[in-house]
């Protein structure tokens, strides 16, 4: 059997003694102290994340607009397209039924009577014919828009001139033209003899159907 002796001095036999509560206190704080830490750790992790996120949401943001745009501007242009081929498709039907209707003008005037000239002039122009014809005005208070796409003006009248041997064949060339199928009505404007030609000059008025051109 063994024995303990302790060979302390009295004096230094409380020191030695172990504090139950000083242990407490210390663990206590020891986890606090740690909790504290890793508390601050994961703090720091969850900002660099949400820092890391966010650069990646705006580096997103910034293609998607990017793409918008260009989305956006090849709208633009396909719609301008659109509106370029419509003109051009109604440009083209158009000279072709114009083209008809000069056809048919010409078969039906009078072997004694031939035209000079023939004059269309587009719907609400008020202007004497020969001035400024054909040029577009630009927009009010700024400059015109280079890239939009403008329909010509249709052509609400015809003038047609020429001469005749004899005032008979003017009235029988008016009654023909009024019987095609592109003009509502006719007059005939004026009419008079000239002694150079030893003709009878006229012109004539033909309003022309909605959606000729």
């Amino acid at each position: 059997m063994y024995y303990k002796v302790n060979l302390l001095p009295s004096e230094l036999e409380h020191r030695m003694g172990v504090s139950t509560r000083r242990l407490i206190v210390t663990a206590t704080v020891t986890v606090v102290i740690s909790l504290m830490l890793a508390a601050y750790a994961f703090f720091l992790v969850q900002a660099q994340l949400s820092r890391s996120e966010l650069a990646v949401v705006q580096q997103r943001l910034t293609v998607a607009s990017v793409r918008a745009k260009e989305a956006n501007s090849l709208k633009q242009r396909r719609q301008q397209a659109d509106a370029s081929y419509k003109v051009k498709e109604e440009l083209v039907d158009g000279r072709l039924v114009w083209a008809g209707m000069f056809d048919d003008i010409n078969v039906n005037v009078p072997v004694d009577l031939w035209l000079t000239s023939m004059k269309v002039y587009p719907e609400g122009k008020t202007e004497e014919p020969g001035k400024n014809s054909g040029k577009p005005e630009p927009p009010k208070g700024g400059q015109p828009d280079k890239t939009a796409v403008v329909a010509p003006a249709r052509p609400s009248k015809v003038v047609i001139e020429g001469a005749a041997w004899t005032v008979p064949s003017i009235g029988v060339f008016l009654n023909n033209v009024v019987s095609l199928p592109y003009f509502n009505d006719a007059t005939l404007e004026e009419f008079h003899f000239d002694e150079e030609l030893m003709a009878t000059v006229f012109s004539i008025s033909v309003s022309v159907k909605g959606g000729g051109w």
